[in-house]
């Protein structure tokens, strides 16, 4: 009895791993692709890899290579796509480009990053306005899943920042649109009206937002806007205050306003900075209109030819330090401090009517 219980374990095992073995075999046969298709991730996961530390360290040849070979194993490795779609804007093939922006939005149509890229380059590479502006309301339009844990994982202050970075570029590409008609032209004005709506929701997402208030500022300008045009001039001077060009256009509109005396001092400023930066060529012309705006002030008598140092009931100029550093004058903490805060003030804001 024992003797025949014993074969019968035998045979018994025997029998299981010969099904176990038929059944493995089989599910090779039967899913062998599928086997194949996630080695091959695999493979292209670990190759992208290898090509983003080659992107991080600026080989983009390298980078290049390894994205190409992951993508053959893995084509809709939208990241891959999305990282070889930024090396070929670089060097500029924005074909190529937008190629991959386009494959990167097949296999993940809510990748924001890729969809608003895709719009940069049609937008100011490749002049496809139009299309352009249908990309960026897309990424406006498109709302990614919302993953947040907790201390190890929020995606929402990224997806946000990417809508306010769309409506700034929506902005532009109708800032853009409207230079194509006559400036005084209904269509001109209303490519620029949509560019204001945009820059105002970017600044709705992201207030502190140089590059929208500076735009939008630009913007009302060209509209005759000028009130809205002055305020956002300041904020966006108060926002970065060592930018010539808020400054420069700031004087212009002072100009246009007859405020002589201040669109000096704006002038001034902006040659400045301008000065600092060695850009002599830009500095020339802008002191060529200062010259010019302080001639029409002598002409008119607005302002006293002399400038005074100090005014009475005012308090007296501090003094600050400078000293030396390898050989050259370096400004101390205070006085950098002053200069910015100097830059930073805009007295004819202070005294602008709300326009809310």
């Amino acid at each position: 009895m024992k003797h025949i219980l014993k074969n019968f374990k035998k045979i018994t095992y025997k029998t299981i791993s010969a099904i176990v073995f038929v059944l493995a075999i089989l599910l090779i046969v039967l899913f062998q692709k599928w086997v194949l298709l996630q080695m091959y991730h695999t493979a292209a996961f670990y190759y992208v890899w290898q090509a983003d530390e080659e992107y991080k360290k600026g080989h983009f040849q390298e980078a290049i290579g390894k994205y190409n070979y992951a993508i053959k194993l893995f084509p809709e490795h939208y990241k891959a796509n999305y990282n070889l779609g930024n090396i070929y804007v670089t060097y500029e093939d924005y074909n190529n480009a937008v190629s991959c922006y386009e494959k990167a939005l097949i296999a993940n149509p809510y990748y924001l990053n890729a969809r608003i890229n895709l719009g940069i380059v049609l937008s100011q590479q490749i002049l496809d306005i139009d299309r352009a502006i249908v990309e960026y309301n897309k990424a406006i339009n498109t709302n990614p899943f919302i993953l947040n844990l907790p201390f190890v994982f929020n995606n929402k202050p990224s997806i946000t920042h990417s809508k306010a970075i769309a409506y700034y570029n929506l902005g532009i590409a109708y800032k853009n649109k409207s230079l194509l008609y006559k400036s005084d032209s209904m269509e001109a004005r209303d490519y620029l009206k949509q560019a204001a709506e945009c820059y105002r929701n970017s600044i709705k997402i992201e207030p502190d937002s140089y590059e929208s208030h500076y735009n939008l500022a630009l913007t009302m300008q060209l509209l005759g806007v000028y009130l809205e045009s002055l305020e956002e001039y300041c904020k966006s001077i108060n926002l970065e205050p060592l930018d010539y060009k808020a400054h420069y256009n700031l004087a212009i509109l002072l100009r246009q306003k007859f405020l002589y005396r201040e669109s000096i001092k704006e002038l001034e400023k902006a040659g400045l900075l301008l000065d600092v930066k060695g850009d002599y060529f830009k500095t020339a012309y802008i002191y060529q209109i200062l010259n010019e705006v302080s001639q029409r002030v002598i002409a008119k008598r607005a302002i006293s030819y002399e400038y005074e140092t100090e005014k009475s009931g005012e308090s007296p100029a501090r003094s600050y330090d400078i000293t030396y550093v390898n050989g050259r004058v370096v400004p101390t903490e205070d006085l950098d401090k002053a200069i910015t805060e100097n830059m930073r003030t805009c007295s004819v804001c202070k005294n602008l009517p709300s326009s809310k």
